[in-house]
């Protein structure tokens, strides 16, 4: 390493220990160096994230710059991520790079209760972002941090949507099931003529059935449904009650090892 760059790096790490704003260009200049010694790219954004939350968006746009997502994502694992952090994602979500969007989306599913504070950003991407794996990634997030029952009308037309992509239809019935008052809900899409409505609301009303009877009722009428996909899973998820077993998800598999829409979501990778 030059002396010159390892000065450098001295320098910035003595103001991130005390979580100085002035170390920000420092480090910013060290991660737009070409041709970095080591580990000094992943240094520099370890640094910033010590320094807290202003840093984190010049973080992503210098990455999402010079290097590849799963830098990115490595540095920015569940265990960089702070509360304080939030507000800097919040803009993230709304940046003009589609990738930092994305990723953005991906990471609110990490954060704790202090998460719930990017729900309505979430919805709204759901919604509105033109980007299909943005949406599908806020509708991840969503699960994890379920908004109130006045967004219930907008969650069931994403549900609807035969024009969106399964995954975030599948994502959105989950979350739905997250809402207190989405029972009634879920059995009004157990009759949409939309056979794929119908296996979302079934997997939704999975998530309600051990607690609440009227979901376990409304599983046991699916059982009987027209199409061969809802009425098979319908039956195994009936069954898996009485054996865990037998279950099998809506794709046909297996429960073990089964890659659920949002088990899978635990590293996630979006396309960036």
């Amino acid at each position: 390493m030059s002396s010159e760059l390892e000065e450098r790096r001295e320098a910035a790490q003595a103001l991130a220990n005390h979580r100085s704003s002035q170390a920000v260009p420092l480090l910013i200049q060290i991660l737009r160096n070409e041709k970095p010694e080591g580990s000094d790219k992943h240094y520099a954004g370890r640094a910033l994230l010590q320094i807290g939350a202003a840093s984190v968006l010049p973080l992503l746009e210098e990455y999402f710059t010079y290097e590849s997502s799963i830098f990115a994502r490595n540095l920015l694992s569940k265990e960089e991520l702070g509360p304080d952090t939030i507000p800097e994602f919040l803009k993230a979500l709304r940046h003009p790079k589609v990738g930092i969007r994305r990723f953005a989306a991906s990471r609110f599913r990490v954060f704790g209760p202090e998460g719930r504070a990017a729900t309505p950003a979430l919805v709204d991407a759901l919604l509105h972002d033109s980007d299909q794996e943005v949406r599908f990634w806020a509708a991840a997030s969503l699960s994890e941090h379920p908004p109130g029952a006045e967004a219930i009308p907008a969650l069931m037309g994403v549900v609807r949507n035969p024009g969106e992509d399964a995954h975030t239809r599948m994502s959105t019935a989950h979350t739905l099931s997250g809402i207190e008052q989405s029972l009634e809900p879920l059995e009004e899409l157990l009759t949409d003529a939309d056979s794929y409505v119908r296996l979302c609301a079934v997997a939704a009303l999975n998530n309600l059935a051990l607690e609440e009877p009227r979901a376990f009722a409304a599983l046991k009428r699916a059982v009987r449904d027209e199409s061969p996909e809802v009425r098979e899973f319908a039956q195994d998820v009936v069954m898996s009650y009485e054996n865990p077993k037998s279950r099998r998800e809506p794709d046909g598999s297996s429960s073990e090892g089964v890659l659920d829409p949002e088990e899978s979501l635990d590293d996630p990778e979006p396309d960036l």
